[in-house]
């Protein structure tokens, strides 16, 4: 069976700095396939995103259609309601029992995971791959701390463009082109639905 990244998010919108680091993580983690996966209602945001579920689905397929070894995955978006990344496991194991699952994290997301939903179980359960860019320091002795398991956890470091979604909504939300932060397809779609035209929260 190939082994599976899950990089989950908001994607709201995803952009190339979402692609860059997914891609780099296909190699520097020996990984078959990484699933791009937007969640349905972010558990640990104050704000809901400013796209829908199925908006946010769309550009993420639009953005990996073309991309050898990336994809995105419905299935929060279909599950709908509070995105935890708990449930998603236990139903990709349910569907999928025989595949590798690697569950990519960025350093600043790993370092909150004590507070995620059933956190025991899921650094119990799960295999991570913790990835950041050079110059924040990632210290992987900061992980076992937290609880993250070392013989299940491997720690990358990517070279990936310092861009936020916020950057890019607040960017459209000016009226501003935002190409070199986005896929084309996913700025069209973005143009084609109106989103982001104006942000009246950066949350």
């Amino acid at each position: 069976m190939p082994v599976t990244g899950i990089l989950g998010g908001t994607f709201d919108p995803v952009h190339r700095g979402h692609l860059g680091a997914a891609t780099q993580l296909l190699a520097r983690a020996r990984l078959d396939e990484v699933w791009l996966m937007p969640n349905a209602q972010p558990p640990h945001r104050s704000t809901p995103p400013l796209a829908s579920a199925q908006d946010r689905l769309q550009m993420v397929r639009l953005a990996t259609a073309n991309v050898d070894g990336l994809s995105a995955s419905a299935l929060e978006v279909e599950r709908g309601g509070a995105s935890y990344t708990i449930d998603s496991l236990r139903q990709l194991r349910r569907s999928q029992p025989n595949r590798p699952l690697r569950l990519l994290l960025g350093f600043d997301a790993a370092l909150q995971i004590q507070a995620w939903h059933e956190a025991q179980t899921l650094l119990r359960e799960a295999s991570f791959v913790i990835f950041s860019r050079p110059q924040l320091g990632l210290d992987p002795s900061q992980l076992k701390l937290i609880g993250f398991p070392p013989d299940r956890t491997e720690v990358v470091t990517l070279q990936t463009p310092a861009i936020s979604a916020r950057m890019v909504r607040e960017r459209l939300g000016r009226g501003e082109p935002a190409l070199d932060l986005l896929t084309p397809e996913v700025a069209d779609y973005i143009r084609d639905r109106g989103l982001y035209r104006s942000e009246a929260r950066m949350g």
